[in-house]
């Protein structure tokens, strides 16, 4: 038997609240995404067998692990690049550990739970929840069990312009642990106001099909997460993605951070809008002295798939 898997991304939106006084310290949005996406084909064996990125290695054996697999044979067909914003750790930590109990013909926990055995969902639920309902999620605040607040379908029209500069990675899951344990993190009611407002916007616009409503909400969820960061990415953004997002304002273009980059996006209106952003990215990318790719994606509404075969 072989199990075949595939996974959208995880575009993170940032926080609409952290660090107050609730009783959650965040609470996290995120869009899921079809492209670029994890494709594996899944088999368990007597030893340990792997074909695919390295840097993906120690994330199978840790779903093997949990999973309590003795050996497997996986073989990665495509995914994406890892600590780059687009929630891989997750993604081929979920979807491998539920291919192998399916490969064990064990039932296995819910989604949710899941990613708690996989040390996942400590500070974000939003890529946990994009890979069970896909869409846009907001979770109900952590720490705990990732709970969804809000879960909507995207237009199904709209495409998302994402831009994966040639810059150092984002933080490994050691390096942000670090970051998001030891600070003692504090924000302002008045920064708090501005991100859930934000986020209430962002959801709103998102089910009225309102996309002007909807960047405007980004913006402001952007805003407040890349303020309460401010002091440990070098300003609302990381380091040379503020001159991005800055260039990018010059031509009205809303870009997101999708956690700690350095992959940026924005949301248009249709395929042929985003053909068009594709070569405005570029040019806006050359203007601050940066190179890398411009993608394009739908929104993915619809969550992980994990198929058994033959």
């Amino acid at each position: 038997m072989r199990a075949e898997v595939e996974t959208g991304s995880r575009l993170h939106g940032g926080f609409y609240y952290a660090a107050g006084d609730w009783n959650v310290r965040w609470g996290s949005i995120g869009f899921y995404v079809d492209n670029p996406k994890f494709r594996a084909a899944v088999e368990l064996s007597d030893r340990e067998q792997y074909r695919g990125p390295q840097e993906l290695l120690e994330y199978v054996k840790k779903a093997a692990k949990v999973a309590g697999v003795q050996g497997f044979n996986v073989e990665v067909h495509e995914s994406p690049p890892i600590h780059r914003g687009f929630g891989t750790g997750t993604q081929v930590l979920l979807s491998l550990y539920m291919a192998f109990k399916a490969l064990k013909g064990e039932q296995p926990e819910a989604v949710e739970e899941a990613a708690l055995k996989l040390g996942r969902s400590r500070h974000s639920g939003a890529g946990t929840l994009a890979f069970k309902y896909g869409g846009f999620v907001m979770d109900a605040g952590l720490p705990g069990r990732p709970t969804p607040l809000v879960t909507l379908k995207m237009p199904s029209e709209w495409r998302f312009v994402i831009i994966i500069p040639k810059i150092e990675r984002g933080l490994t899951d050691e390096e942000e642990e670090s970051i998001m344990e030891k600070r003692q993190w504090g924000n302002s009611e008045s920064n708090i106001a501005f991100m859930t407002s934000g986020a209430l916007r962002l959801a709103a616009g998102i089910a009225r099909g309102d996309l002007d409503d909807a960047l405007e909400g980004l913006r402001f969820v952007q805003r407040g997460t890349g303020i309460l960061f401010a002091s440990v990415q070098g300003g609302e953004y990381r380091g040379k993605l503020n001159d991005l997002a800055a260039e990018a304002w010059r031509s009205r273009v809303i870009l997101a951070q999708s956690s700690w980059g350095p992959a940026m996006y924005t949301i248009v209106e249709n395929e042929y809008e985003a053909q068009g952003d594709v070569m405005l990215m570029k040019e806006i990318m050359s203007n601050v002295g940066l190179s890398g790719e411009v993608i394009i994606s739908p929104p993915r509404n619809y969550g992980a798939s994990i198929k058994i075969v033959g």
